[in-house]
Order: structure tokens, then sequence, then C-alpha cells
């Protein structure tokens, strides 16, 4: 239970030659909020208006899965055991909950369906735009085919530790054979 104590904060002004007590109410919440870790089963934004081009749904896209938290950012950071050595993630890692469906985040179509260690990929091709699904323990599309928002692409598989996670990422095509990774974190809808 939130309590809202009255207390009087003592400032001290130090304008005048001679120093003066000043005495103001402020309101504290007691006790205070604690900051709650993320969990796998938080839900992922779900009141979003996409655009009509992919292009146009930065900041906006829905998440890759209903429930999650990334577990894992963009880009080049320490590794969170030894501190020395430095990862180049090119996707994000997002924690969910087991055998949590992997959706489409926009419609588009497959490109490609790849095995990698038993683990499954799949990319979706959105004009320019790729997203890429990886550790899926298994798929429900197929190379070719096209697919709506939302729509259920595979079934999320645990990562090295046993945890349930899909590392999602995306790329923009140049058309010079070469593909520019993305920060799908500014992509994602934020949740509130």
């Amino acid at each position: 239970m939130r309590v809202t104590i009255v207390l009087f904060c003592l400032l001290f002004s130090y304008a005048a030659p001679a120093q003066r007590l000043n005495v103001r109410a402020c309101n504290v919440a007691w006790p205070p909020k604690k900051k709650t870790a993320p969990k796998a089963d938080d839900p992922t934004p779900t009141d979003i208006k996409p655009a009509i081009n992919f292009e146009g749904n930065k900041g906006k896209l829905y998440w890759p899965v209903a429930n999650g938290y990334i577990c894992e950012h963009f880009g080049t950071h320490p590794h969170p055991l030894p501190p020395h050595i430095l990862v180049d993630n090119q996707a994000i890692d997002i924690r969910t909950t087991k055998n949590a469906q992997v959706r489409a985040v926009f419609e588009g179509e497959v490109s490609s369906i790849t095995v990698i260690a038993d683990k499954k990929m799949v990319i979706i091709r959105h004009g320019n735009y790729f997203t890429v699904y990886n550790n899926l323990s298994s798929t429900s599309v197929s190379k070719g085919q096209r697919v709506n928002l939302l729509q259920p692409i595979g079934v999320v598989d645990t990562n090295d530790a046993g945890e349930p996670t899909v590392k999602f990422g995306m790329w923009q095509s140049n058309y010079k054979s070469s593909s520019i990774p993305l920060n799908p974190e500014t992509w994602l809808a934020r949740i509130r």
C-alpha cells in the first residue's frame, strides 16, 4: 500500500549574506515504489495503428511475440560475464514464454527458411526491408508464401541457457548486393 506523506524539506538559501533556513512542503510517496525486473510474460504493445508502408512504421511495429522483453540489445556492448569481451549483436534477443508463437511484424513475403544448428530461421521481405526471426523450434510458413500482419510463422525455441528466446533482426537492402543491419529497438513500439 502506498501512502503519501507530507514532509518538510529543508533547503538552505545562500542568496543573502546571512544564511537563512527556507522550509517548504514536499509530497513524497512512501514506501518507495520498487522497480521490478521485466518478465517473459509481460505483454507487448497492442494498441498500434500501423502505416500502409513498412518504412512508415518506425517506432510503431508490433513485437514478434505477444509477451516478452529485450534481454540482449542491438550493437556492440560488453559481455555480461567477462566485461572485457565485446559482443556485436546484429539483432535483439527477446525473452518470452515457453512455446510462444512467433509472428510477422508486418505483411510481406517469406524470402527464406534456414536451419542453423537445429534452430530454424525465417526471413520475411517487406519491399527494401527484411525482418529475421531466428531461434525457432518449428515454422508454419513456406518460402514464397505471403504473410499478413501478426500471422504466426513459428514457435520459439530455447537459447543455450534453456530460456525461450527469439532473436529478431532487421536489415535494409540497398540493391547493390549489400544490406545494412538496423536496430530493431528503434522500430518496435515502446512498452509503456
